[in-house]
């Protein structure tokens, strides 16, 4: 079983939109350090989606290409999940576009991606998790021994859906879904 997350799904994708591209270059055209590119791209090798080979241009720099099974990897997907993670979040932009070009359906876990033209959200309004943050920090000012405050989990979840994108996606969403839903963009 292939254990991917969006972030290899994104490098598979950078290296399939370039002819060999080193690890440097996929770092840059993701905008991520290139120790997080080759933490990732030792996970995709090992799972036999890339091949590193040496560079013709550079005997330092490895060049990479997606396998057989890469490639179809990249085909077959018909829905992305996009988890809740400082870089999703950072490059949500990014993902989104990449998500509309390829026609994949995509959840996302805050719902700015869903302003930006993605399908749906549902996870931790980040509105409410600031709002608990700073009644923590109100009682830390007041007094309060930050090692006898309680831990806290999320107390607001969002449910937004995007039609105009399920609109040109070609999907129906279920009244039920529309019903449910915090907010529904048209």
């Amino acid at each position: 079983m292939l254990a991917l997350d969006t972030r290899h799904y994104s490098v598979l994708a950078a290296i399939a939109d370039s002819d060999r591209p080193s690890q440097q270059d996929v770092a840059a055209a993701l905008g991520i350090d290139r120790a997080t590119l080759v933490a990732l791209a030792d996970d995709l090798e090992a799972q036999g989606l890339i091949r590193r080979d040496r560079s013709d241009s550079d005997r330092r720099a490895y060049a990479l290409t997606l396998t057989g099974q890469g490639a179809a990897l990249l085909k077959r997907a018909d829905a992305l999940m996009v988890s809740s993670s400082p870089l999703n979040y950072n490059y949500a932009r990014r993902i989104v576009a990449f998500a509309s070009n390829n026609r994949l359906p995509a959840m996302y876990a805050f719902r700015e991606a869903v302003a930006f033209g993605g399908l749906m959200c549902y996870g931790a309004s980040i509105a409410g998790n600031f709002r608990q943050a700073a009644r923590l920090v109100d009682r830390i000012l007041k007094g309060a021994r930050v090692g006898e405050l309680p831990t806290e989990q999320p107390t607001t979840f969002e449910f937004v859906i995007n039609l105009k994108t399920a609109k040109a996606l070609g999907l129906d969403v279920p009244d039920k879904l529309l019903v449910a839903a915090d907010e529904v963009i048209e």
